[in-house]
């Protein structure tokens, strides 16, 4: 056991007079907005980002079970989770922030900062989460397929449609803008080259000699 485990196993005593002093809610507790927080920020992630290596039906890496509410709440070999009400609090804001020896997702690549502040914002909620039961093989698969995956990847940046630009004023519209902002008038216009020019030739009458 590392530095950072046998701390969070110090801890467990004080997460769970933490978790008795703030009663955990259900699904029916929350709002329609808060539910559709979790639908379209947090469950997509844990789907595509957690499930694979933290589930009910195959696999609970390190006793860790994310795939539905009462498992997240439960927690694992370090004890629960999240706290709701206390992102600071909860260990999957140390992992997901990449602080001290945890690290998720599974590669250690650290999500998107965005990301992460949408996790740390749903658990200063209260953690809505209305997956009541763990889902069928079905549903997981659901929730891991590509059609998932591809919704989600819909929204990054780079599927986005370009904007097009602006036109840009031209140079007359930008100094016509600036005299009337100093209210001056424009100077009249000036002669032409051709007006104000000095003969090139003159005509010389050809000298004889004799």
């Amino acid at each position: 056991m590392n530095g950072a485990q046998q701390g969070w196993v110090a801890l467990l005593p004080l997460i769970g007079a933490s978790l008795l002093a703030h009663p955990l809610l259900k699904a029916a507790d929350f709002n329609s907005e808060e539910i559709e927080f979790f639908e379209s920020k947090i469950r997509p992630v844990l789907a595509q980002e957690c499930y694979e290596c933290h589930n009910s039906r195959d696999k609970a890496k390190a006793g860790l079970v994310l795939d539905y509410r009462e498992g997240l709440l439960k927690g694992g070999d370090l004890g629960p989770t999240i706290i709701p009400g206390k992102p600071d609090e909860s260990i999957l804001m140390e992992a997901l922030r990449h602080e001290y020896d945890l690290e998720m997702p599974k590669a250690g690549v650290k999500l998107d900062p965005p990301i992460v502040a949408d996790f740390e914002k749903w658990i200063a909620m209260g953690a809505p989460d209305p997956r009541e039961n763990p889902p069928s093989d079905e549903e997981l698969a659901s929730d891991t397929g590509w059609e998932a995956i591809l919704e989600t990847r819909k929204n990054w940046w780079s599927f986005q449609p370009i904007n097009p630009l602006p036109s840009a004023p031209s140079v007359d519209e930008f100094i016509n803008k600036k005299l009337e902002v100093a209210k001056l008038e424009k100077a009249p216009p000036g002669r032409s080259s051709n007006d104000c020019a000095p003969p090139l030739f003159h005509a010389y009458r050809t000298p004889t000699f004799t």
